[in-house]
């Protein structure tokens, strides 16, 4: 499985054989028609450290994955806004002949500039849904000023990057206007995220322990990792991280013949004494007598 980081758009359109046009712009405009024939059709897994907006229609035979919840778009018009470091992959189930639309990657600097900083834009915040079903109507809105983004990219006039910038802040603004409320994640696909949390706890376990790393991993804010676990679970996100080490713990001191010591390190735990402490904190008694007992009940 593939896990690489992209910070430019250029390596990444390289890797996935994308296109044979210059991407080195910081905003580089690609028409789904003219995407390569050579492209990858599969990528797992990767994140881009620049921000992408995909507004495609009649798509069939492609789905795609954003920090764990899978969309397949079945030939309908939609619109997805992915920001850096969102964990992504995708895979083409068949060709798309009919497919219409553009790619829209954004380097991070641009939408730092002033002209965009006045911009509120809900859709590129971790706490919000990345993809959204439009109507033909709204499509053909949207379609109108990405067309004008791509043309005046594909040509060299004097102020090019000026008029880029501001059709994108058009471009952005009126997908705000059409678009309507952002959907929350923390109601729209809780149990898709707290399941991505625990198998995340468990590949991780031994390295991490702060609610902040797999709040990073997910692309959430620990707030609403907090906020979606007391709804899913009724608990907080370091509640659930110190249940997973006790089952752990618990397993390896009532099933296997490893040393307390042992165990203490393969749970990430520097010294003994700090897990035999935290143990104790958590189950009530220490290790030792945690496994004595065990074993007595195993005995009888």
């Amino acid at each position: 499985m593939e896990r690489d980081k992209f910070q430019n758009i250029q390596d990444f359109t390289n890797k996935l054989q994308m296109t044979n046009s210059d991407a080195t712009s910081d905003i580089f405009v690609l028409n789904v028609k003219d995407i390569s024939p050579n492209v990858l059709v599969e990528y797992q897994t990767y994140r881009n450290d620049f921000y992408e907006i995909d507004l495609v229609t009649k798509q069939y035979f492609f789905e795609f994955t954003i920090d764990g919840v899978t969309y397949r778009p079945n030939g309908k018009p939609f619109i997805c806004f992915v920001s850096p470091n969102q964990l992504q992959t995708y895979k083409e189930l068949g060709i798309d002949y009919e497919a219409e639309g553009f790619l829209i990657y954004i380097k991070k600097t641009v939408l730092e500039n002033s002209l965009f900083q006045s911009i509120k834009l809900p859709f590129f915040k971790r706490e919000f849904e990345s993809y959204y079903e439009i109507s033909e109507f709204n499509y053909s809105q949207l379609f109108f000023w990405a067309n004008q983004l791509f043309l005046e990219s594909a040509l060299n006039q004097p102020y090019k990057s000026i008029t880029i910038k501001n059709l994108l802040s058009i471009f952005l603004v009126k997908s705000l206007e059409l678009i309507g409320s952002q959907k929350s994640i923390i109601s729209s696909k809780p149990e898709q995220i707290t399941d991505k949390y625990l198998d995340l706890i468990k590949e991780h376990l031994k390295i991490a322990k702060t609610v902040t790393f797999y709040a990073e991993a997910l692309a959430v804010s620990s707030k609403t990792l907090n906020e979606i676990c007391k709804i899913t679970l009724g608990k907080n996100a370091l509640q659930i991280i110190h249940e997973q080490i006790t089952s752990e713990a618990i397993h390896q001191l009532s099933f296997t013949s490893e040393s307390i010591k042992e165990i203490s390190f393969s749970l990430g735990f520097n010294e003994v004494s700090g897990f035999s402490r935290w143990f104790k904190k958590q189950v009530g008694v220490s290790p030792e007598n945690f496994r004595a007992s065990s074993q007595i009940d195993k005995s009888i």
